[in-house]
């Protein structure tokens, strides 16, 4: 157990977006930083620019890269810029575990869901309504 710290966040250095059921908080801080992810949350750090090092230099992430979070027992994920500036976004969430299914394209929870969306696609409803007729423009230029 580490001893609680604090860290002062002032509104300069803070951004909070809203959309609906989804808020951000934007945060700006210096390198290396350490965050907490609890240990049945999975995710991913998408890097916008600039170079971040994550675990102790163990993987690097450089702009448009994605890195994908797994538990190894640590919750405390450190992030280190070096001399540069880094952007990059840390989402996570908490695991569903819900039941898939999946049949050709079509992905459901259970399998009466993957039986009830084929009768949908066959009788052109629910959903598949325009589908009757409807090609696309690659299969149309063949």
């Amino acid at each position: 157990m580490c001893e609680p710290q604090y860290q002062e966040l002032l509104d300069k250095d803070t951004v909070i977006l809203t959309n609906h059921a989804l808020t951000t908080l934007l945060i700006r801080v210096q390198s290396p930083a350490t965050t907490e992810i609890p240990e049945d949350f999975q995710g991913f750090i998408y890097t916008l620019s600039g170079t971040v090092y994550i675990a102790d230099n163990h993987f690097k992430g450089e702009p448009h890269h994605t890195l994908t979070l797994s538990h190894d027992g640590k919750k405390l994920i450190r992030f280190e810029t070096r001399d540069k500036v880094a952007h990059f976004v840390v989402i996570t969430g908490r695991l569903l575990r819900d039941p898939v299914v999946q049949y050709g394209p079509f992905v459901m929870a259970a399998q009466d869901d993957i039986y009830a969306t084929f009768d949908y696609y066959k009788s052109y409803t629910n959903g598949f309504k325009r589908a009757l007729g409807w090609k696309s423009k690659i299969a149309q230029e063949k």
